[in-house]
């Protein structure tokens, strides 16, 4: 299992309701992996649609979740994400995740002399 401040791959984790800690910040979306879905991609199946609760500094919501091999979670809030929580599923597994910085965030990383602002 590889684990970085924004990314966790290789890894196993049955779907229990699990509370995941993340490197807190302001994201766009999460990138998720799962193992044991049975959609390649997000709503081949219907039944294969969840909830994650993604967990803020100053509260919480949550999210469609579409349990495809590879899919995308939105983070709308423009507020510093700290976990989120797994939904309960019982045969899939969580594979990996990566988190994706705010626009904002990746120009000013980037040291671009352009501000992006929403």
């Amino acid at each position: 299992m590889t684990v970085s401040q924004d990314a966790a791959i290789g890894l196993d984790i049955p779907l229990r309701g699990q509370f995941i800690e993340v490197a807190p910040g302001g994201y766009d979306w999460i990138q998720m992996w799962f193992s044991g879905v049975t959609g390649e991609q997000p709503g081949d199946e219907a039944d294969e649609v969840d909830e994650v609760w993604l967990h803020y500094q100053d509260g919480a919501d949550p999210e469609w979740l579409y349990l495809a091999q590879a899919t995308r979670v939105p983070v709308p809030r423009h507020a510093t994400l700290m976990a989120f929580r797994l939904p309960e599923r019982p045969g899939v597994r969580l594979s990996g995740y990566r988190l994706v910085a705010a626009a904002e965030d990746r120009v000013e990383a980037a040291g671009d002399l352009v501000r992006v602002t929403s």
